[in-house]
């Protein structure tokens, strides 16, 4: 019996597929969330050069760092409150006159407050980028008037990478000259784990070096066939991880963990994980052990940026842990 894991497990049934099917995406898939957001940097400051400040929430993870780096540009952070709401003061009090990129994250596939952000975006010189990297690929959220958005296609399906990078309302899609590499070794060894995962608990960690940046931004040509051959049941996907979301907050009700209930499934939301706090870091030990021992992976969320990391392993939100609602797997069969 496999790890439940929280992102899905590659398959190759898809890349079969793919070969006798028609392509049905016609523009620019970057490699991952972190190259969408470079390249979205790139062309702000090489339009915009008087853009030379940006803002991130404070619950971010230390990965994406190098990638704004690079760009040369003053990064602060703003507060995101235990419910995982944006501190409205903190963030209008920040956004001053100098013009400023704010970066935004729907937590988890749950929409941020984006009557905010737009109210904001009215008042402000500012340029907003949406991180939907926990969302269906490709899922618009509605009424929101980000500059840009992008996604993260390995989050949600059996992909070894891939993210789409969208501008302004989602109207315009970046055009693309189909690009793509051969895999990484690395990749190569994660489409495996599926296997690894038959025959040990231990499975394959894609491990992501922050110290540099990658500066090869295709997308792999296995992922870039899987995604432009394969048409998803996007509907079934959600309704299967929905119905796991819901497992782990009957399962977990009685447990020493602390749920986020100002989060709300709709009909169009695509849950990543089933986000709750531990009560102490105790509980974080608890729980990752507990999932190795059933087979489970479980992780603690995020790694935060050095800069802010002794602040927030001290809150709430750093004792954030993620239970999986992977679509390949029934957890009422599983553990119920």
């Amino acid at each position: 019996m496999g790890k439940v894991t929280i992102q899905p497990l590659f398959s190759y049934t898809n890349l079969l597929k793919s070969i006798i099917s028609k392509n049905h995406i016609d523009h620019r898939l970057f490699k991952s969330g972190r190259h969408s957001l470079d390249y979205a940097l790139r062309e702000i400051i090489s339009n915009n050069p008087r853009f030379k400040n940006i803002l991130l929430p404070k619950l971010i993870c230390n990965e994406i760092i190098p990638y704004i780096e690079k760009h040369k540009i003053n990064i602060n952070y703003y507060n995101i409150e235990d419910n995982l709401n944006i501190d409205v003061k903190d963030l209008d009090n920040i956004v001053n006159d100098k013009p400023t990129i704010i970066l935004v994250v729907n937590y988890f596939g749950f929409p941020a407050d984006w009557r905010l952000i737009n109210n904001l975006m009215e008042r402000k010189d500012c340029l907003v980028i949406e991180d939907n990297a926990h969302s269906y690929p490709n899922d618009s959220i509605k009424n929101i008037k980000s500059d840009y958005s992008f996604d993260s296609y390995r989050k949600i399906l059996p992909v070894l990478s891939g993210s789409m990078l969208k501008k302004k309302n989602h109207a315009t899609l970046l055009a693309n000259i189909a690009e793509t590499r051969m895999p990484s070794r690395s990749e190569i060894i994660y489409s495996l784990r599926y296997i690894k995962n038959f025959f040990s608990n231990k499975s394959y960690k894609n491990k992501t070096v922050v110290e540099s940046v990658d500066k090869n931004n295709k997308i792999d040509s296995i992922s870039n066939a899987i995604i432009r051959g394969n048409s998803f049941n996007r509907l079934s996907i959600i309704k299967k991880r929905q119905q796991n979301y819901l497992f782990w907050r009957k399962y977990l009700n009685d447990k020493e963990v602390i749920f986020f209930d100002n989060l709300k499934l709709t009909k169009e939301t695509c849950p990543y994980a089933f986000p709750c706090y531990a009560k102490n870091q105790s509980g974080i030990a608890y729980w990752k052990k507990w999932g190795v021992e059933n087979n489970i992976n479980i992780i603690a969320w995020p790694d935060f940026p050095l800069i802010i990391e002794n602040d927030m392993q001290s809150s709430n939100l750093g004792r954030i842990i993620l239970f999986p609602v992977n679509h390949q797997f029934d957890l009422n069969k599983r553990i119920g």
